[in-house]
């Protein structure tokens, strides 16, 4: 049986592909890998969402909150990673091109497919399951320089004591 919660999230999350040059450039290769992959296993997938502005991150943020509608985000801007372009929803389609209902299996694959690229996947949460949802991990992020200067800031010293 269908669930209720999978027609309104349908209506209210968008259904437009992330704008090109704003994924992270390894995450997008990754995400697009991963639809490929879906459809070589005969699944029918699409990418809804990729990067989100911080205003619409806020937004949906504030939804169930101080807006109406129910919660379908924990993540503010400042935290998302839709905004810091380390996100992508990717919808898996029927045969009619609407999304899956929540409960059907077929979702394991594309956790499968993100875990298989050590990405995170949004169905193993325990917490507002989001099975479209993949995420770069915090491992796979290129430490940039100023990662290295704190590393050297931070080092411990052994200082004698006496």
């Amino acid at each position: 049986m269908p669930d209720p919660y999978d027609d309104l999230l349908d209506s209210i999350l968008p259904k437009r592909p992330p704008a090109p040059g704003k994924l992270n450039p390894q995450f997008e290769t990754h995400v697009n890998d991963i639809v490929g992959s879906l459809k070589t296993r005969g699944l029918n997938a699409r990418i809804a969402e990729g990067y989100r502005s911080p205003e619409q991150q806020d937004a949906y943020y504030a939804q169930g909150r101080t807006k109406p509608g129910p919660i379908i985000t924990y993540a503010r801007s400042s935290s998302g990673k839709h905004p810091r372009g380390e996100a992508a929803d990717i919808d898996l389609l029927d045969a009619s091109g609407k999304p899956l209902a929540s409960n059907d299996p077929q979702w394991k694959v594309l956790g499968e497919e993100a875990q298989k690229r050590g990405l995170g996947w949004g169905g193993s949460w325990k917490k507002l399951r989001d099975f479209r949802h993949v995420e770069m991990n915090e491992q796979q992020k290129p430490r940039d320089e100023y990662d290295s200067l704190l590393d050297e800031v931070m080092t411990p010293v052994n200082v004698p004591h006496g």
